[in-house]
C-alpha cells in the first residue's frame, strides 16, 4: 500500500516538473525510480535515462515483461528519447581492471582527484572484492541491456548516446566512443550511432537548430578521420553531423 502511494507521489512530482519545465523551453529527463518508463513517457518526459531503468525499478526488482513491452511502445509512440548508458553497465564489471591498470583518461585527471575518483567509484559500483560469479552476472546483464536497446531501435525508438560519466570510472569524452561501439553491438548501424551522439541528441535537447549538424549557421566542431566512419550496412541512415 505504501509502495502504491509512493508511485502515485512520484508520478505527481514528475507531472508537476513537466508542466513547469516545458512552457519554459526546458527538457525533462526521467531517471530510474518507482515511476516506470511507460508512465514517464505518458506524463511527458523527454528522455528516459539508463537502459536498466526499463528492466528494474527503484528497488532493483525486475520489471515484468509486459511492463517492458508497454514502456517501449509508449516511448516509440510519444517519441520519447532513450539514453541507455551501456558503457556504465560495462564498467560495472571492468572497473577493478580500470582502477588497477588505468585508462587513457587517467593522465588527464589530477593525482589527488584520481585517488578519490577511484576509491569512491569502486564503492559506488560495489566492486571491492568482486568475484568471478558476480563479474559473470554483470557481464550477462550488459548483454541483456544491449538486446533491449536493439529492441527499442528496431521498434523505431529514438536512441541517444550518453555515458553517465563520471560514475563507475566512466571518463568524460573518452568513453563516449566506447558507448558508440556498444550501440553498434546492440544493433544500431554506425550511422545511427553517430546520429545518436549528434543530430538526435541535439534534437532531444531542443537545440537542433543550433548544434548537431554541419549546416550553414550552425555551431559545429569537425573531426577528420581516415576512412569511412559509417562502416558497412549504413543503409537508409539519418543525416550525420559532427
Amino acid at each position: 500500500h505504501n509502495e502504491h502511494a509512493a508511485v502515485l507521489a512520484d508520478a505527481d512530482v514528475l507531472r508537476a516538473v513537466v508542466e513547469a519545465a516545458h512552457p519554459r523551453g526546458l527538457w525533462v529527463a526521467a531517471h530510474r525510480d518507482l515511476t516506470g518508463a511507460a508512465e514517464a513517457a505518458r506524463l511527458g518526459a523527454d528522455t528516459i535515462e539508463h537502459a536498466w531503468s526499463l528492466l528494474e525499478d527503484g528497488t532493483d526488482a525486475a520489471r515484468p515483461a509486459g511492463e517492458i513491452d508497454d514502456a517501449i511502445a509508449e516511448m516509440v509512440a510519444r517519441r520519447t528519447a532513450f539514453t541507455p548508458t551501456l558503457v556504465a553497465a560495462e564498467h560495472a564489471f571492468t572497473i577493478a581492471d580500470i582502477a588497477r591498470e588505468g585508462s587513457p583518461a587517467m593522465p588527464y585527471v589530477p593525482r589527488f582527484m584520481r585517488r578519490f575518483w577511484i576509491s569512491t567509484q569502486i564503492n559506488n559500483a560495489s566492486a571491492a572484492g568482486m568475484g568471478a560469479e558476480e563479474i559473470a552476472r554483470r557481464r550477462a546483464r550488459l548483454e541483456q541491456l544491449k538486446e533491449l536497446v536493439g529492441r527499442v531501435h528496431r521498434a523505431g525508438g529514438r536512441v541517444l548516446a550518453g555515458t553517465d560519466a563520471p560514475a563507475y570510472l566512466v571518463a568524460p569524452g573518452f568513453d563516449i566512443h566506447r558507448e558508440l561501439e556498444l550501440l553498434v553491438e546492440s544493433g544500431l548501424t554506425p550511422a545511427h550511432a553517430l546520429a545518436a551522439a549528434t543530430s538526435e541528441a541535439a534534437s532531444a535537447l531542443g537545440r537542433g537548430s543550433e548544434i548537431g549538424a554541419l549546416s550553414p549557421g550552425m555551431r559545429a566542431d569537425l573531426i577528420i578521420v581516415a576512412g569511412d566512419p559509417l562502416g558497412e550496412g549504413a543503409g537508409n541512415a539519418p543525416a550525420i553531423s559532427a
